[in-house]
């Protein structure tokens, strides 16, 4: 199977690297950490304004464009099975990798890191614009809904396998990132973990120091 493959080792090579980089090693002095309770929307504007969620989902955007480009994982119908298989099977091991790096590594004891945007952002690029955004639009939507930034990752195998079955019936591609969000929301199961999510230091609060004096 693998010897139909060919593959560009410079662009690979740099994908996997950047897809293996765990996000928590670049936070510094000012990311803490909170934990999926029910008063984690207190923090939402902190963790939305914290410029790495932002950077991480476009570095994993790239680095897995760049990735499927390099071992030949198209869209394309033209591509023949067996040379369309390997490379989904390429991808599938290095995403597979990554997420589970991002998620396993976190500073937080006893916790992992919730992979949201390694998953938004190989789901974004995994699939025609269409099936992606409409699969992520229901996806936020649930995680809205339920409170829960888990609840995205469960949601969203769901919404890929419907709507890519309407509209892009490529059950390859759809069962590759459909399995990448599931295999994402299991990691604590298995490990007796729970998730966390990083967002910006709050500043202590001033009039709530004086109280306690």
């Amino acid at each position: 199977m693998f010897s139909s493959l060919a593959i560009h080792w410079l662009p690979f090579l740099t994908s996997v690297l950047l897809l293996w980089l765990p996000i928590a090693v670049v936070f510094g002095q000012g990311v803490q950490y909170r934990e999926l309770d029910s008063t984690w929307q207190r923090c939402i504007r902190e963790a939305v304004f914290l410029p790495w969620h932002w950077i991480d989902a476009l570095r994993i955007g790239a680095a897995t464009f760049f990735l499927c480009d390099a071992v030949g994982f198209s869209r394309s119908l033209a591509a023949e099975e067996e040379t369309h298989l390997a490379a989904a099977l390429v991808v599938a091991i290095v995403l597979a990798v990554g997420v589970v790096l991002q998620t396993v590594v976190c500073r937080a004891e006893g916790s992992f890191h919730v992979p949201f945007t390694f998953v938004f952002g190989a789901v974004a690029v995994l699939f025609p614009p269409m099936v992606a955004g409409l699969a992520l639009v229901v996806g936020l939507t649930a995680a809205i809904g339920f409170r829960s930034l888990a609840a995205f990752l469960w949601v969203l195998p769901i919404s890929v396998l419907a709507i890519g079955s309407w509209l892009y019936p490529h059950y390859v591609e759809l069962s590759l990132g459909a399995g990448l969000s599931v295999l994402g929301a299991i990691l604590p199961m298995l490990f007796h973990r729970h998730f966390v999510f990083a967002h910006r230091s709050v500043p202590p609060d001033p009039e709530a120091l004086r109280d306690l004096r």
